[in-house]
């Protein structure tokens, strides 16, 4: 559910690749 939630919203798919990148 959450991911469906992150892949949904721009804002988090944002932040989620920036972190995995960062990382």
């Amino acid at each position: 559910i959450t991911q469906l939630k992150i892949a949904a919203n721009p804002f988090a798919k944002g932040f989620r690749e920036n972190g995995r990148n960062c990382k």
